[in-house]
């Protein structure tokens, strides 16, 4: 298969294919992530979908760049987001979950990564944002979302390009960061892994294994 070379990174010696097949889309677009909100120490950076694909890699990340992650998860993978770095983990099917948010900030958490393409849920988080705050999310109109009268402008989570995959293939290589939890499937199984994904109950990547 011919492709650009920019199109492609090195992977690092010892690797494992599954791993490094969880890297590309997924790394690049928490990159894209970090790139609009530009963690920092001390900042506290509420994230959903934490333990996706994507926010797997975002969490670790943001903690690795000093900010706090309060990871709005389902109860059973809570112990996952700690593992990947999370400071708090806040159940996100709690009916109060914006109001306990609400009461530990009150002052306002410094940004919103969304990665369960829920805009209801990024308009509600949105009300915890500190005025000058940010917001990304995966959801294709996320500027729509926000309400206006806020001041916030959330930009969409885009991957960033393809030349950057050593940005995340080489702390991974390090032990900086670790793989996020791979589900392996056969590729006659593609499908059912497929409409998994769609129903958006997964927690890690999951990689399909052709050969």
């Amino acid at each position: 298969v011919v492709v650009p070379a920019d199109a492609a990174a090195h992977m690092p010696e010892g690797m494992e294919f599954d791993v490094a097949a969880s890297v590309p889309q997924t790394g690049l677009t928490a990159l894209g992530a970090m790139d609009v909100l530009d963690p920092a120490p001390g900042q506290v950076i509420v994230v959903t979908g934490a333990t996706g694909g994507v926010g797997s890699w975002f969490t670790q990340l943001a903690t690795l760049a000093g900010a706090s992650v309060v990871a709005l998860v389902r109860p059973e993978n809570a112990d996952y987001a700690r593992e990947l770095g999370a400071a708090e983990v806040v159940d996100h099917t709690a009916p109060d979950m914006v109001e306990r948010l609400r009461a530990a900030y009150p002052a306002g958490v410094d940004s919103v990564a969304d990665f369960s393409g829920s805009p209801e849920l990024v308009a509600a988080l949105a009300a915890i944002v500190r005025d000058g705050g940010r917001i990304t999310s995966s959801i294709g109109k996320a500027r729509e979302a926000v309400p206006a009268e806020r001041g916030l402008t959330p930009h969409a989570a885009n991957a960033v390009e393809r030349s950057r995959l050593p940005e995340v293939l080489e702390p991974l290589a390090a032990g900086k960061l670790k793989p996020p939890q791979l589900t392996i499937v056969p590729l006659d199984k593609a499908g059912e892994a497929l409409a998994e994904s769609r129903a958006k109950h997964g927690v890690g990547k999951t990689i399909i294994r052709i050969a």
